[in-house]
């Protein structure tokens, strides 16, 4: 019941983890399928897209969508994005993996690409992430390393161009010193970066999507 539908009065990006997806093969296509329509966003970000073939059979339910999915095969580690022809069209010609040779800080590299609103006629590159997982130092300083290559990135490459950095994290970004937010590059320069769930993110935590 808390779930809005989308309209093409107003643009409207998701991103979800879909862990290994289709997790229970033909059902949880159907199930994502419908999830979709009822969501009806303009663009979604995936991430853990373990079937490529399945992401395929997903776009053939899906009427009216066309999608990209990761341009190396990485086991079931693989970003795609999906989109509505009606209201958004990729300029292909700037889809393509970024940072992609460091893996310590990118175990999956980000996935780029560039999309308008032909309604809106907004436009914005869009870079879909999967940081490390789970606890430890090690795995905090390799998800703070990311953080700063993201931004040492969009800085000299982006200065001018809106960006939409989403995916999954695999962090809190509430903290509010560098040591308890490995994000703290990105969310302490508020003049450049806006963290759009940060009021989800200082809330319950049964507003989460994890856990």
């Amino acid at each position: 019941h808390c779930i809005s539908s989308g309209n093409s009065s107003s643009f409207e990006i998701v991103t979800i983890n879909l862990q290994g997806f289709p997790k229970a093969g033909g059902p949880t296509v159907t199930k994502v399928k419908d999830l979709i329509n009822r969501i009806n966003p303009d663009v979604i970000a995936l991430q853990e897209m373990a079937s490529e073939t399945d992401f395929n059979n997903l776009l053939e339910e899906l009427n009216g969508w066309d999608g990209r999915f990761y341009p190396v095969v990485n086991s079931e580690w693989n970003l795609a994005y999906l989109f509505k022809t009606s209201e958004i069209e990729i300029d292909d010609s700037k889809t393509r993996l970024i940072l992609s040779g460091d893996s310590y800080a990118f175990p999956r590299a980000p996935f780029e690409i560039f999309v308008s609103h032909k309604v809106l006629n907004i436009s914005t590159y869009l870079i879909n992430i999967h940081l490390k997982c789970c606890s430890g130092t090690d795995n905090e300083t390799r998800r703070r390393d990311a953080s700063e290559k993201l931004d040492n990135y969009i800085k000299p490459i982006r200065p001018s161009d809106p960006v939409i950095i989403l995916g999954d994290y695999n962090d809190i970004i509430s903290g509010e010193s560098p040591s308890t937010n490995v994000f703290y590059n990105l969310v302490s320069a508020s003049s450049e970066y806006l963290f759009t769930d940060m009021n989800n993110a200082k809330g319950s935590m049964l507003w989460w999507s994890y856990p």
